[in-house]
């Protein structure tokens, strides 16, 4: 069907690119992603990055791989990669994206999945969300399993014995700007991802001067309390506070008025505590 893994890619991000909310339509490129494997098309593409790197034309590094995975393909419409899978991870994560995944080697695995319980939207996730279990799915070699991104939790439970196993996987471009982590034994929720790492990082910066604590950073902080995600908007004006209460309290009172719900509500909780 297809002479190699990128003329297939290419055609897979023809047919779901204009259309990256609705897992159904996102799904309709399974039969491509099964040519991918039938045809061993993603062998052939770790085969290609390997003689990259022994040419010298590709230097490994993050992009490349990063611990458990290794990146065949990323754009706009799509990412793929090749997953390690060790051992069960302490949290459960509702990665917003939709997903097609597939054992390559071993004897496969099962999957629990969940549904996310007490979010609407996934712009505003409640403290109160939990997951309940919806089905139990035994996922063998070339069995392909899907996710949708817009509330799904997928469990992938190793074979006993196994010690690890690999999949292959390819995902939407992400629906939402937060992947949502759940305790494993209460099902609760435990806290949102930045799934874009910038942002993730311009908060860890806002903590950090927060903690530092000098005047200075005020002006370089302040832009970012009207940011337009409501999370770095929230995050930047508790850093402000942190240094200056009376600039940080203008910025709260301000905050009544965001756009979004739960900065409003951050911001009433806040005042009545101060």
């Amino acid at each position: 069907m297809f002479r190699n893994f990128d003329d297939a890619v290419a055609a897979f991000d023809a047919l779901v690119g204009t259309r990256p909310k609705n897992s159904d339509d996102f799904f309709e490129a399974e039969t491509i992603f099964r040519a991918v494997i039938n045809g061993n098309l993603h062998v052939q593409r770790m085969n290609d990055i390997l003689r990259s790197v022994l040419d010298r034309t590709t230097r490994t590094n993050a992009l490349l791989t990063a611990g458990t995975f290794m990146s065949l393909h990323s754009s706009e419409q799509s990412t793929w990669i090749v997953m390690e899978h060790r051992r069960r991870s302490q949290f459960l994560y509702m990665t917003p994206v939709h997903s097609l995944q597939t054992p390559i080697s071993g004897p496969g695995y099962a999957i629990d999945y969940y549904n996310m319980v007490g979010a609407t939207s996934m712009d505003e996730i409640p403290k109160e969300t939990t997951i309940e279990h919806s089905r139990h799915e035994r996922v063998g070699p070339k069995a392909i399993a899907r996710k949708a991104g817009d509330g799904e939790v997928l469990d992938l439970l190793p074979i006993q014995g196994e010690e690890r196993s690999f999949s292959l996987r390819a995902s939407s471009m992400p629906i939402s700007d937060f992947q949502v982590n759940f305790d494993r034994q209460t099902e609760r929720l435990f806290g949102l991802t930045p799934v874009n790492p910038m942002l993730s990082n311009l908060t860890t910066i806002f903590d950090l001067l927060a903690d530092v604590g000098s005047a200075e950073s005020i002006e370089y902080l302040d832009p970012f309390a009207h940011h337009d995600q409501h999370f770095i908007r929230w995050h930047a004006i508790k850093s402000v506070f942190a240094i200056d209460r009376d600039r940080g309290r203008d910025l709260i009172e301000t905050a009544l008025d965001d756009p979004h719900k739960q900065v409003r509500e951050a911001a009433e909780k806040t005042l009545l505590h101060i």
